[in-house]
């Protein structure tokens, strides 16, 4: 897996688009003391499909600058993605937060609040039609409420709650989350994503936009 990292980060060099706006932000202080690099996204532009974390872990992208890698959540979400078939060279990966808070905490409203235009700015980029929320920080952005449930909603398909993205939601736990939970549960995640692969597929073929409230495979 660390080789085909590393291929992977040489692979999307010319996607590093996020370095530049943010690469030497300073709004959050705290942060600027903690991070080690500032995260941008990487994959495919346009895009039809994003995968949206909440911050950088400190033992992961925070060093390597690519989310959802070297760490053992980063290794475990490329696994879901392989096992699904999905190529990484057709799908966007980036996180709420660009920098990695103190102790793998999640990021605070002020934090959050002073990264969204990164975040708005990629989406503008990138023009998703399917956002995957990877856990409750990301699926609070893009659904606009506190009123949900990861694990109850995890796998359906949700509008939007936020004027700067007018795709479909689809609420998941993150991977940390489910790497505490044991073998039985892993094997379930990873059965979600090859649910949401067909359904990015039929969006290719067909080149619409998603309209189903949920789809069945």
């Amino acid at each position: 897996m660390e080789q085909y990292n590393r291929k992977l980060i040489r692979s999307f060099g010319q996607h590093e688009y996020m370095y530049e706006p943010c690469s030497e932000c300073e709004r959050c202080l705290s942060l600027v003391k903690s991070r080690k690099l500032v995260t941008g996204g990487f994959g495919k532009v346009p895009c039809k499909i994003m995968f949206v974390g909440e911050a950088p872990g400190q033992a992961g992208c925070n060093i390597t600058g690519i989310p959802f890698t070297r760490d053992r959540s980063g290794r475990y979400f490329q696994l879901c993605l392989q096992q699904a078939r999905f190529n990484f060279e057709e799908v966007y990966t980036t996180n709420i937060c660009k920098c990695s808070p103190p102790g793998n905490r999640n990021p605070d409203d002020k934090e959050i609040e002073n990264c969204l235009p990164y975040l708005k700015n990629e989406i503008k980029w990138v023009k998703p039609e399917i956002v995957v929320c990877l856990g409750r920080v990301a699926s609070k952005i893009f659904l606009g409420t506190n009123s949900f449930s990861v694990i109850a909603d995890e796998g359906s398909i949700q509008p939007s709650g936020v004027e700067w993205f007018k795709g479909k939601v689809i609420v998941m736990p993150h991977p940390a989350y489910i790497l505490r939970k044991g073998k039985e549960e892993s094997k379930r995640y990873m059965d979600e994503f090859k649910l949401i692969f067909n359904m990015w597929l039929a969006a290719r073929k067909i080149d619409t936009k998603i309209t189903d409230e949920r789809w069945e495979f």
